[in-house]
């Protein structure tokens, strides 16, 4: 797979520069811009765009929810994944509200941001257990007529899509899930938007979130 474009947005120099030390030396991505906020960053996309966007939230000048805001707004097929020292439920939620790809906090180890980024590339989105919490924990459920709904949606779900759904839950990709169930990669794509359009959920961490409060998957 060839390697994204990135651009990294952080207030500290030091962190700009060790991100790209890190993701330079351990695999084939591009760090194309360095930006301090996101007026900068916007600045300097007039010259090239980024397929994905390391984004910190609190900074300085544009912080990081006004530049999700605009980069969703006008350039929607730019990845953002958040890395930040927030890790507060409600800004969790809130980011992946407003499309965000990915949350991690700043205190993830190295493994885990690549890791992280190349299921960005691969799935389009990666939210680990700590945002999936998060959505348990404060995500409102249906307003009182779409209770009922939430029983049909449940029954509607099969074997298979609860043995997905924990595959799902544990971090596997498309491409594992489909050799553990010996089905092609472009299949469980397709079941994956079937969960989707059965649960009235958005994205994936959504519905994993509603698997955990529907008692669907256990909760640990």
């Amino acid at each position: 797979m060839n390697g994204m474009s990135i651009a990294i947005v952080d207030d500290h120099q030091l962190i700009r520069s060790g991100l790209r030390e890190l993701i330079e030396s351990m695999s084939n991505h591009q760090i194309i811009i360095e930006a301090a906020d996101g007026s900068e960053l916007i600045s300097k996309m007039s010259e090239q765009k980024p397929d994905l966007v390391l984004l910190d939230i609190k900074m300085k000048g544009m912080n990081g929810v006004e530049t999700l805001e605009f980069l969703k707004a006008y350039y929607p097929d730019i990845k953002v994944l958040i890395l930040t020292m927030m890790e507060e439920e409600h800004f969790i939620v809130d980011m992946v509200r407003k499309g965000v790809n990915g949350y991690l906090i700043k205190n993830t180890p190295p493994e885990e941001l690549m890791t992280a980024i190349e299921i960005v590339q691969r799935e389009g989105s990666y939210f680990n257990d700590t945002v999936t919490k998060a959505l348990v924990n404060t995500i409102s459920l249906p307003a009182k007529p779409a209770i009922l709904n939430q029983n049909e949606q449940t029954k509607a779900l099969n074997a298979r899509d609860i043995q997905l759904l924990r595959f799902m839950s544990s971090g596997l990709s498309n491409q594992e899930i489909s050799k553990i169930m010996h089905l092609s990669k472009r299949t469980i794509e397709g079941r994956r938007q079937k969960l989707l359009e059965k649960t009235g959920t958005k994205n994936t961490a959504e519905l994993i979130a509603f698997a955990f409060k529907n008692r669907i998957l256990p909760i640990d």
